[in-house]
């Protein structure tokens, strides 16, 4: 009945493999030509002029025309288009509906009706079929093996959705979603696999709730909620591209994506709300006043993370835990908190845990790396080129150890402690800035520098603690 379409998915069930039909069990085969004269028998010679009635199974070959259904195929039916077969319907309902066994339906436009297909249960093979027109849903499926290849669904009724799919699994490669509608892909409980598809105008790409998705090569554009909004799913992608959307990634679960870039979004790249994620090789550019990353709760790992031209922060890490390798963030603009100082850090923790490599920051309005509310990082090396807020801020009791801190042009001082915090800094070497430290001891802070450079001069507070001499230091 046609060749499925595998990706590798590791959760949900496997498509099987057709097997090839035995000569005198192939489906008969039927033709039909809008153009033909009355009276044909469905010969290739004699092909039918509408689509006759069907008990069970055929092989459909359908010439160029227009023909209005709706159509209820039997299981085990294959329908053909040559040249531009129209299947459609005026008014309400699906154009196609399909229950048990399976389908095939290759080469076709479908058009109309409220739903252009409906299917539960069984399986349904699409390639080279097109959808537009539909009044709700273009594809509408509950416990089925729904395999779509070069595929493209294009609405221009706003609210609509492309794919709504309700158990079973759902199978797309190079496939093309365009128009105004709500949801590219709306799926509960679904196993999805995806390979080159696109999102070009759905508010969401892909809403998933309670299921998995799995693939690579996924582009969205011009949508105005989140490109790809996940719940309690598992989710493992790489190659992604967003531009625009509010939202690259938001939802929670347990993610994992190998790279992602997102452009312009209008709150956040990536926002997660709990769960576990690895995020590999991401990159976000002009994000909005939730800033490049958000990790609210869970347990994150980060690799390669480049945030630039940006507002509100780098990355957020709060009542989370992170493991960051290398981070490097650039032009990050921030406005007044409550709390009076200027956001635009490249790195806030705040009531959480952060590890950190290597952190690159230059040019922000903030602080290289920001940390609040009972917060701590342990960080390898920390590199902060005119940050106006300085390399570090840290305060009300939380805790840091750097082993290397490099600041160069801060507008106030290279490292501000507040509201008994407590800093532990190895090498530290800063010039630039009105002064290296400034701690308010009144309010319980300590901060230790063991290695200062030869070009740090370090002012006289009862609460920063350095070696008295090398000799000391050596012991």
């Amino acid at each position: 009945m046609g060749a499925t379409l595998t990706l590798g998915c590791a959760r949900g069930p496997v498509a099987p493999r057709p097997q090839p039909v035995p000569a005198e069990r192939r489906p008969l085969e039927l033709w039909v030509d809008g153009s033909a004269p009355l009276g044909g028998d469905g010969s290739q010679v004699r092909p039918f002029k509408t689509v006759p009635a069907l008990d069970g199974g055929v092989h459909l070959h359908l010439r160029s025309g227009l023909y209005e259904g709706p159509f209820r195929f039997p299981p085990g039916t294959v329908v053909t288009g040559h040249g531009v077969a129209v299947l459609f319907i005026d008014g309400l309902g699906p154009v196609v509906t399909h229950a048990g066994g399976a389908l095939r339906l290759e080469r076709l436009l479908l058009q109309g009706g409220s739903v252009g297909l409906s299917t539960t249960e069984g399986g349904v093979w699409l390639d080279e079929v097109k959808f537009s027109g539909h009044g709700k849903t273009f594809v509408d499926a509950r416990n089925t093996l729904l395999v779509g290849t070069r595929l493209e669904l294009t609405s221009n009724i706003p609210a609509t959705i492309g794919f709504r799919q309700l158990g079973g699994r759902l199978q797309l490669r190079d496939v093309k979603l365009s128009g105004p509608m709500q949801h590219g892909v709306k799926a509960t409980e679904t196993a999805l696999a995806f390979d080159a598809v696109q999102f070009e105008g759905p508010a969401t790409g892909v809403l998933l709730l309670d299921g998995s998705l799995e693939g690579a090569g996924l582009r969205f554009a011009g949508g105005q909620a989140a490109a790809l909004h996940v719940l309690d799913a598992g989710v493992t992608l790489s190659n992604v591209d967003v531009t625009g959307h509010e939202y690259g990634v938001l939802g929670a679960g347990a993610v994992s994506i190998d790279g992602l870039t997102v452009r312009g979004p209008q709150q956040s790249g990536v926002s997660l709300l709990g769960g576990t994620s690895t995020l590999a090789h991401v990159r976000v550019e002009r994000a909005g006043n939730m800033g490049g990353l958000q990790l609210l709760g869970g347990r994150h790992t980060l690799t390669d993370i480049e945030v630039k031209d940006s507002n509100a922060w780098g990355v957020l890490v709060r009542r989370a835990e992170a493991a960051i390798g290398a981070l490097r963030v650039s032009r990050i603009r921030g406005e007044s908190a409550p709390s009076g100082r200027v956001l635009g850090d490249g790195l806030m923790v705040r009531d959480g845990r952060a590890g950190v490599d290597a952190l690159v920051a230059e040019d922000l309005d903030g602080s290289a790396l920001f940390i609040a509310n009972s917060g701590s990082v342990v960080a390898r090396s920390v590199e902060a080129r005119r940050c106006a807020g300085g390399a570090i801020f840290i305060e009300r009791s939380s805790e840091a150890t750097v082993d290397s801190l490099v600041a160069r042009g801060s507008a106030g001082p290279s490292v501000t402690a507040l509201e008994e915090a407590r800093l532990v800094v190895r090498d530290f070497s800063a010039t630039g800035g009105d002064v290296s430290v400034w701690a308010d001891c009144a309010e319980g802070v300590r901060v230790d520098i063991k290695r200062p450079a030869a070009d740090t001069v370090l002012p006289a507070l009862r609460c920063l603690f350095v070696p008295r001499s090398p000799a000391n230091e050596r012991q």
